[in-house]
């Protein structure tokens, strides 16, 4: 149940308010532990326009408890989040916004190529509102009973120009915004979301910007999770050391720099909202992938862990296409419950390569162009900046009396070679990270929450009882109607 007393029914707005009149000045306000909504003199305004007298004067008269003073917490073993009291709480709210994934400046719309890799001179200063619409935005939550935010900061946003350099005027809007939030009584917490830009030629993933079909692009998010730089970035990101170990970034491997650059760009933020009583916590990463990790067969993927449409190549073909290779690759379409396979598709007849100055290998210059996880993929002169090193590891190569790809190792990803011990992506990757991004923000933040979750639909990471036991960590999994996304 809600944490605030019951309110009383709030005073009727004037009924001669209309669009063509002036209207009353209107305000929430925090009164003995709880909002009301007042037009009076002794009122201290919050937010005051005709907007907002029609806005209250056309929904509920009870709008929202406010949140307003109002502490967070999960115990440990609890099924309810609770309040400083020990009441229970029940957390209604958004996701605020898809569009927090892209830019605006420059326009950052999936439709335009122009500007699109020019991944270190951007701004995100505008999302998720415009200044001028904030209170308006917050002012309808309200209004609708909604007073809890998921907020999307992707990593990109508030490191995209480099390691280390954090993008201050950005972090400073968002603490306008959640100041803002606060006023409403809205908590929100931060949602870490990633974003992967790279090119279509060879299938590596799907860049709305340089399809040819702008108006129906075919693509279902899920699919991007088989794609070849996706699958890459998250092998690296969370198994780097293990299956990329002859690559290290200035001493370390992938891994463990990509994820101390992410939890300390995030213990950074935390640290820069320190003041903002409206957060309550940040997410560990928006539905991380295992990328190749646990894959059996690296000829085929799984068709009810992986999502088959349009061009669908396996993580072999995907090898080949980013190594320049022409390959004939299995076609899918919408059907139910899984889509169909009508036919194949030629890929790759010009013999694009996705990897810099076509070198299989992650670039030496990679440190100099280094930018965020979805920056690591960006494009220059029709290359990616960086990729692993599969056939420097000895995964697959050519055979020479056919032309075609072939699997040297094809448990590379899914055995421990020197054990023979099945590798277990949430005990062996997923859980370590949690651990050590959960102390690192809590080191600095013992308040704050932190959220994690599988990809959608998947059953939750099995976690040991010391991370189970693990103050202020929530588990917030997400879930889709599948039959709706494929109806879409």
């Amino acid at each position: 149940m809600s944490s605030s007393p019951a309110p009383s029914a709030p005073p009727s707005l004037s009924p001669d308010s209309s669009p063509t009149r002036s209207a009353p000045s209107v305000g929430l306000t925090a009164r003995g532990g709880r909002d009301r909504i007042g037009n009076g003199a002794d009122a201290t305004p919050l937010y005051s326009s005709p907007l907002a007298a029609r806005l209250l004067g056309t929904t509920p008269r009870h709008a929202a408890h406010s949140l307003a003073g109002t502490r967070v917490l999960a115990r440990p073993g609890s099924r309810h989040f609770s309040d400083q009291h020990g009441r229970a709480l029940v957390l209604r709210g958004v996701n605020v916004a898809g569009h927090s994934k892209l830019p605006t400046r420059p326009n950052g719309s999936s439709h335009l190529a122009e500007g699109f890799f020019d991944h270190r001179a951007v701004s995100f200063v505008g999302r998720p509102f415009r200044e001028d619409e904030i209170d308006e935005h917050f002012m309808r939550l309200r209004a609708w009973g909604l007073t809890f935010v998921r907020l999307i900061v992707t990593w990109e946003s508030i490191e995209h120009e480099g390691p280390g350099i954090y993008d201050e005027e950005y972090i400073s809007y968002l603490i306008k915004v959640l100041k803002r939030a606060a006023r409403f009584g809205i908590k929100c917490f931060v949602a870490v979301g990633l974003d992967i830009k790279t090119f279509d030629a060879v299938n590596a993933a799907h860049v709305h910007n340089t399809v040819e079909d702008k108006k129906t692009p075919h693509m279902f998010w899920p699919t991007n999770y088989a794609k070849l730089a996706c699958s890459t970035m998250f092998t690296l990101f969370f198994g780097g050391d293990v299956f990329a170990p002859n690559f290290l970034i200035e001493g370390e491997s992938a891994s463990s720099y990509l994820q101390r650059h992410f939890i300390n760009a995030y213990v950074h933020l935390a640290e820069r909202l320190k003041d903002c009583s409206s957060v309550i916590g940040f997410e560990l990463m928006n539905e991380p992938h295992y990328g190749y990790i646990g894959l059996r067969d690296l000829n085929k993927f799984p068709p009810y862990a992986y999502l088959h449409f349009g061009t669908f190549p396996s993580a072999l073909q995907s090898f080949a296409l980013g190594d320049g290779m022409e390959v004939d690759i299995d076609f899918y379409v919408k059907s139910w419950p899984l889509p169909k396979k009508i036919g194949t598709k030629l890929l790759n007849t010009n013999h694009t390569k996705a990897w810099l100055n076509g070198q299989d290998c992650i670039c030496s210059a990679l440190t100099a162009c280094y930018t965020p996880y979805s920056s690591l993929l960006a494009m220059r002169d029709g290359f990616l900046r960086s990729l692993p090193p599969r056939k420097r590891h000895g995964v697959w190569d050519v055979d020479p009396s056919t032309g075609s790809p072939r699997v040297l190792k094809p448990d590379y990803f899914y055995r421990d070679a020197a054990t023979g011990r099945p590798y277990d992506f949430s005990a062996d990757f997923y859980a370590p990270f949690m651990r050590r991004y959960a102390r690192a923000i809590h080191a600095r933040r013992g308040d704050l929450l932190v959220f994690f979750e599988p990809i959608p639909n998947e059953d939750p990471p099995v976690l040991s009882k010391e991370d189970r036991d693990e103050p202020n960590v929530v588990y917030a999994p997400h879930w889709y109607d599948l039959y709706s996304l494929n109806a879409k």
